[in-house]
């Protein structure tokens, strides 16, 4: 907490992405010793966003290089845990501009929202872009992209959602033939919510 002319000084000498990398990791620890979670929650987001790592580049673990996660998840983990740590009032101001950037996302190109749904998917502005995402990837005959993204809405805390997206589940397999995965999903969907009626 005491050290802002320190990282400020450290800011003049960082060179290369990793130690740039570092020097916002040590600001946004710095934020979160201080409770300033919206702040720390921004240094990621612009980490995310200036595009300095590709979505293909790969940040290895401290305690065990052999273990690699891609940065947009990396980042991705970050924001989630911090946004599970914020009080309700430091999310406010960041609800109105995640969902913004929903919008643009539900408004842009399928990497618009891909990337979205990887960056906030924790976030309820989360729902319908992925909602749009399954349908884009069924009509694409993507049907791995589709199920994946399906299975994570049925586990939605709604039971409405969970519901809803087994239903689709189902229909997804049926539509492309694999009876057996229709019918088991169409039994799920009889056995955990046949009390939930779907709009």
């Amino acid at each position: 907490q005491k050290h802002d002319r320190e990282l400020a000084e450290l800011a003049k000498l960082v060179q290369g992405d990793s130690e740039k990398l570092l020097l916002s990791q040590l600001i946004a620890q710095n934020h979160l010793v201080r409770k300033e979670y919206k702040a720390a929650f921004e240094v990621y987001w612009k980490l995310a966003s200036d595009g300095q790592h590709p979505g293909s580049s790969r940040l290895a673990r401290p305690d065990d290089p052999r273990i690699s996660l891609q940065f947009p998840l990396w980042i991705a983990g970050k924001m989630k845990d911090l946004w599970s740590q914020m009080p309700e009032n430091h999310r406010k101001e960041l609800n109105i501009s995640i969902e913004k950037v929903s919008q643009t996302a539900l408004e842009g190109d399928i990497s618009a929202r891909e990337r979205f749904e990887t960056l906030f998917g924790f976030h309820p502005a989360a729902l319908a872009v992925r909602h749009k995402l399954v349908e884009e990837y069924a009509s694409q005959g993507n049907l791995s992209r589709a199920e994946i993204l399906l299975l994570k809405l049925s586990r939605h805390p709604e039971a409405v959602e969970q519901a809803a997206s087994l239903e689709r589940l189902a229909r997804l397999m049926a539509d492309v033939g694999l009876k057996r995965d229709a019918d088991y999903y169409y039994r799920m969907l009889e056995r955990d919510h046949s009390t939930v009626k779907i709009g």
